[in-house]
């Protein structure tokens, strides 16, 4: 099993990278493959994420692309929405802290998937609409 772990761990990780959302998928997997209760495997997606995201903030610090007022309002509200989320999930039943996670990774991604296609119904909007007013200056 350590061999597929590991895999796991390299597959979600070049997902987090790439921003399909690895972090979800490794608590998928440890929940239904691995047998881990729900909040030890967000536990566990706690750490992953904050190695992820201290790979990518090295690189935005380098690349100066940091609005640190937006951080600061984040972490703030992150922090309290954490604190809130743990509360509740040692209050609610196992059972409606899996529902409740699936559901919002439901709703996530077909909020992802819609958005994904409304972009690309936009770009293929405006190739053809620069094609047809290049053809008329022609």
């Amino acid at each position: 099993m350590l061999i597929a772990d590991i895999a796991a761990g390299v597959l979600f990780g070049m997902l987090a990278g790439m921003g399909i959302g690895g972090g979800g998928l490794l608590v998928i997997y440890l929940t239904l493959i691995r047998s881990y209760a729900q909040t030890d495997a967000q536990a566990i997606n706690l750490m992953f994420f904050v190695f992820a995201a201290a790979a990518a903030l090295s690189l935005h610090l380098r690349k100066r692309k940091i609005d640190f007022v937006l951080v600061s309002v984040l972490v703030v509200t992150g922090v309290v929405g954490s604190l809130a989320g743990a509360k509740l999930a040692f209050v609610l039943p196992r059972v409606i802290t899996r529902k409740l996670f699936g559901t919002m990774l439901i709703v996530s991604g077909i909020i992802t998937a819609s958005r994904t296609v409304k972009s690309k119904r936009d770009a293929d909007n405006n190739k053809y609409y620069a094609s047809d007013k290049n053809r008329r200056n022609n």
